[in-house]
């Protein structure tokens, strides 16, 4: 009996992809706690393993048959273990200046801005095809790396439109208003991709 599992560091890892497209027929997916494995068969998400040991049978996972052809002794279907614990507390801070213009002081001013936000996968299939894609491991420092150009452009232009309407040097403290604007503006991004936005 094989046996399909995936041991890499929980503090790195977000998705891997187990590297045999058909397994055995009877093979048993090992799937620890802080994990999920999901199958998918075309690019379609065919079923979601939680914790334990699933046997790669029709009689663990009957809508397996569905897939299986001829009487074939191999599953046509991806394996990807996804790490439910890494989802994620990143930091982040604009990679170029914020330029404003004061109305009060008539002077072009340049900002920058820093801060923090939760994320979470709620969609696997969505996830897989739009963000990994292709790739066979895909990081938590990926997802981050992923994610900062869409939060640096909704972030600058939120500032951007709050500081026209009134004293550059006051917008700290309307920081939370600020990270509420961004947030709503992100919050279907970051659906599409099949995550969802916490604590911005």
């Amino acid at each position: 009996m094989a046996i399909i599992s995936c041991n890499l560091d929980p503090s790195t890892f977000l998705v891997w992809k187990y590297n045999d497209e058909n397994p055995s027929f009877g093979s048993q997916v090992i799937v620890s706690q802080t994990q999920q494995a999901i199958l998918l068969a075309s690019g379609k998400l065919v079923d979601i393993l939680q914790p334990g040991a699933h046997t790669l049978e029709t009689a663990n996972i009957p809508v397996l048959k569905d897939f299986i052809q001829d009487n074939e002794k191999a599953f046509p279907f991806e394996i990807w273990f996804l790490n439910k614990i890494a989802l994620t507390d990143f930091k982040w801070g604009t990679t170029t200046p914020i330029s404003v213009y004061d109305p009060q002081t008539k002077l072009p001013i340049k900002l920058g801005s820093y801060g923090s936000y939760k994320a979470r996968i709620n969609d696997p299939q969505a996830f897989l095809l739009q963000i990994v894609g292709v790739r066979t491991v895909f990081s938590v420092q990926s997802l981050k790396q992923f994610l900062l150009p869409h939060i640096e452009r909704d972030t600058k232009s939120a500032i951007a439109e709050e500081s026209s309407q009134g004293n550059v040097f006051g917008l700290t403290a309307k920081a939370k208003k600020i990270s509420e604007k961004i947030k709503i503006n992100l919050n279907e991004t970051f659906k599409s991709y099949g995550l969802i936005l916490g604590d911005f």
